[in-house]
């Protein structure tokens, strides 16, 4: 298993964000808005503008971030913590034990940007999510 890695969450500022963040600590950036995937052609402008994935790697930091689809971000909502599993079984193993008197936000599920992934708030409040590239 890989680190956790922490995941903003923005209200349609990511890019921006982001952009802010690898100015700071320098290192690499990357940005992939809804428009450019798969789905893209199907949406509305603001909603092709908003970040499905973003990253800013620099040495051994790693930041992930993304827009809200359709909730606005409210104190509590804004940070998840990301588990990057090294296969299925792991994936399954590990989202069914966080699961257990929590809350599952989406099931562990293939994803149109191949991976893996699966959303849940564990039984203390805390968000999850855990995903393997496939």
């Amino acid at each position: 298993m890989k680190p956790i890695v922490p995941c903003l969450i923005f209200n349609g500022n990511c890019h921006e964000a982001m952009t802010f963040y690898h100015s700071c600590f320098g290192g690499d950036l990357g940005i992939t808005t809804l428009g450019e995937t798969t789905i893209g052609g199907d949406l509305t402008e603001d909603s092709r503008n908003r970040v499905v994935t973003a990253q800013v790697t620099s040495g051994s930091l790693i930041l992930l971030a993304a827009d809200t689809d359709t909730k606005p971000v409210a104190p509590g909502s804004h940070l998840q913590l990301t588990v990057e599993c090294e296969g299925a079984t792991e994936a399954a193993t590990l989202f069914d034990k966080l699961a257990e008197g929590g809350e599952v936000t989406s099931k562990l599920s293939e994803q149109f940007w191949g991976a893996m992934v699966g959303e849940l708030t564990d039984r203390f409040g805390y968000r999850w999510m855990l995903y393997y590239r496939l």
